[in-house]
């Protein structure tokens, strides 16, 4: 489930993308 937040994440915030589909 990756949004258009993804983009605003660098490589290093790749566990974040596991939340953002809180």
């Amino acid at each position: 489930s990756r949004t258009l937040k993804e983009k605003e994440y660098t490589p290093e915030d790749l566990p974040m993308w596991n939340f953002d589909g809180s």
